[in-house]
């Protein structure tokens, strides 16, 4: 009899002491960040796919979004991140996320938001260019890009482009630079383009900066200043820039006269009947993606999303007419495209659709 007690009380203080051990466990593990929410706030200003699949959203200024494991997540000022209106993503090798706001830049390491030292201002910087360098916009108002090192942040102003005298004829009064980067793009050869407010197009190649300019790549048929908002490098080599009338390629050889700071590009024609201001496939865009067969999507503002294949252009409208801005590639293929005003979308069948949580077709 004494026996059975001891084996039973012996029993009782294991079952103790490992309810006790799994409390402190979990009273160890950290909170998970953000809350769940049904749908996000309707601007929309980018998309991004992480490494380990989930989709990040950035809206005006009401924080970020996370869609992973069917489940949608926002993320604010509560969960560390006192940031206003998120521009840019990256994605860090180490698989951090790098975050861009028009006032400071975090850093989420998947359990907490890390604000960054305010970045160091310094010429590019010479020599080959590392894999590893996350390059992304901050404030478009401010000239040239930002790059992380995995330490350290820097800004790097651009050098004087050779159209900067004409726009200083033109505009003499500067509201804001026409040096600053709205659009930052890493190509298959790992150059850096920067796509600026009012001087077209920039390519660092880690030796120099050159410079691409067209009329038409920042200033719209009525006469607006649009900056160069988007650029991107298709599997056969070709750049888009800005629009879809042509498509780029790197020229082999200089013309006779053509500056150092001169980037030559061969033209190509891009959509078809895209030739004149009025054509009907002539868009200005945002952002661009490939899919796995070579088709292009295009964000193109008040022109919906436009799919680029075998020479043939489909329009797919958004909503009631919605504004695109952003387009993304999940893992899966599936399509999304954010909008101003108008919310997330996906591609579901032959049509884009409201994105929300609960009727996602799409999964994590």
């Amino acid at each position: 009899m004494i026996l059975i007690v001891v084996l039973h009380r012996s029993k009782f203080l294991h079952l103790a002491l490992a309810s006790f051990l799994a409390t402190v466990a979990c009273a160890q593990q950290p909170a998970e960040l953000g809350r769940v929410v049904e749908s996000l706030d309707s601007w929309v200003w980018t998309l991004h796919l992480h490494d380990d699949g989930a989709v990040w959203m950035t809206t005006d200024d009401a924080g970020l979004y996370r869609w992973k494991g069917g489940e949608l997540r926002k993320f604010g000022a509560e969960d560390g991140l006192a940031a206003e209106g998120v521009r840019d993503l990256r994605s860090a090798p180490d698989g951090s996320l790098l975050i861009s706001s028009l006032t400071s830049i975090y850093r989420f390491d998947g359990q907490k938001f890390e604000q960054l030292p305010a970045p160091e201002t310094k010429p590019l910087p010479l020599g080959e260019l590392s894999a590893t360098d996350l390059w992304f916009t901050y404030d478009s108002g401010l000239n040239g890009p930002m790059r992380f090192d995995g330490k350290k942040l820097f800004r790097h102003p651009l050098p004087v482009s050779p159209d900067e005298e004409r726009y200083r004829d033109q505009i003499p009064n500067w509201s804001f630079s026409p040096y600053g980067a709205y659009t930052v793009f890493r190509d298959r050869q790992g150059h850096i383009w920067i796509g600026t407010a009012m001087l077209g197009a920039a390519r660092f190649d880690g030796k120099q900066v050159q410079w691409f300019y067209e009329p038409r790549l920042s200033t719209t048929p009525r006469g607006g200043e649009s900056g160069v908002r988007g650029i991107f490098q298709d599997r056969k080599g070709d750049y888009w820039i800005s629009n879809t009338r042509h498509r780029y390629t790197v020229a082999k050889s200089r013309p006779e006269g053509a500056q150092p700071n001169e980037l030559i590009l061969d033209r190509k024609p891009g959509f078809p009947d895209a030739a004149t201001d009025d054509g009907e496939n002539f868009h200005y865009f945002h952002s661009v993606v490939e899919d796995k067969d070579g088709a292009l999507w295009f964000a193109c503002g008040s022109g919906g999303v436009v799919r680029f294949h075998d020479e043939r252009v489909t329009r797919y409208l958004l909503g009631e007419g919605e504004y695109s801005r952003a387009i993304l590639l999940d893992a899966e293929g599936t399509v999304w495209a954010g909008t101003y005003q108008g919310g997330l979308y996906t591609l579901v069948g032959d049509r884009f659709e409201l994105f929300q949580a609960s009727k996602a077709t799409v999964s994590r």
